[in-house]
């Protein structure tokens, strides 16, 4: 299969709904060597939005984030502040929720774990390293989560905290954001296009059509095409002749190569949908192989 045409269609399956197995599967059936950086990126925003489908957030989270900032700053990409946001409410999840493992203010080994893999892990090597994702907020937070192992008024305050919530708040957040921010896919563009593109031509042929007299009087190219372009949005009647017909007495050239140019845009629209029907039925078929097999 020709390599943009695998992208185009693992870009589809990877914002599309479909269970993750289906994905992985598909994804294993394309050639797929060479994935550029907005297929690398798709595919970590995909598993971010998995953990908050199957309701865990964990650590990976961490390192997708991470692994999309580097991505980011290559292709020069400004970092958005929910992607902060999302990171440190991610990291005080991950940590905090250990708290409530123990009732005697005393936190527990594996909040212990937590705080030195996250936060002397991860996060001082954000700091470090200058990383856009190191925020006064998680710098701030740093402080706190220190502090709980030895202040158990602080160890109480985290204790009762919905960080869980929080986490789950900001990544969706985050996930909305991006997803707005990189525009539909390939595939979600071309049928928009090509459906807008055939309403347009298609009444902008009739206007045409309608447009032309029995004394061979017509409309210019131009005012055609602005009544077609009301006609589409409704803020105007379509033109019409003398009789409303169309008819080829003195029909002069220029009249017919606008009408030619018409045809051949709607034949060029309708082999664009064919295409993409032809590409949209193969993923069908493939996921109908899948759950049939399964």
């Amino acid at each position: 299969m020709d390599p943009d045409i695998s992208r185009w269609l693992a870009e589809f399956q990877l914002r599309s709904s479909a269970p993750d197995s289906v994905v992985a599967d598909f994804l294993k059936s394309l050639n797929l060597s060479k994935p550029d950086n907005k297929l690398k990126k798709t595919l970590l925003l995909r598993i971010l939005q998995s953990e908050i489908t199957n309701a865990s957030i964990t650590e990976e989270a961490l390192e997708v984030l991470e692994e999309i900032e580097a991505i980011d700053g290559n292709d020069a990409v400004p970092l958005l502040d929910f992607m902060r946001t999302a990171y440190c409410a991610i990291a005080v999840e991950c940590t905090v929720k250990y708290l409530s493992a123990t009732s005697d203010g005393v936190p527990s080994k594996e909040y212990l774990a937590a705080m030195a893999r996250i936060w002397f892990g991860r996060v001082l090597k954000l700091e470090h390293s200058r990383s856009k994702l190191f925020s006064y907020e998680l710098a701030q937070w740093m402080e706190n989560i220190e502090a709980a192992v030895v202040d158990t008024e602080i160890y109480q305050r985290l204790a009762k905290l919905n960080t869980r919530y929080d986490a789950f708040s900001a990544v969706r957040v985050y996930l909305q954001k991006v997803w707005e921010t990189m525009g539909p896919c390939f595939l979600d563009t071309l049928a928009e296009m090509t459906f807008k593109g055939m309403k347009k031509e298609s009444a902008s042929s009739v206007l045409l059509m309608e447009g032309v007299g029995l004394n061979g009087g017509h409309e210019g190219k131009e005012q055609l095409e602005e009544r077609a372009e009301g006609s589409v949005d409704g803020t105007q009647e379509p033109a019409k002749g003398e009789k409303g017909m169309f008819y080829l007495v003195d029909f002069d050239v220029n009249g017919l190569s606008f009408l030619c140019c018409m045809c051949c845009l709607q034949i060029f629209c309708l082999l664009v949908i064919s295409v993409q029907c032809t590409i949209v039925l193969d993923v069908l078929a493939f996921q109908a192989q899948i759950f049939g097999a399964g």
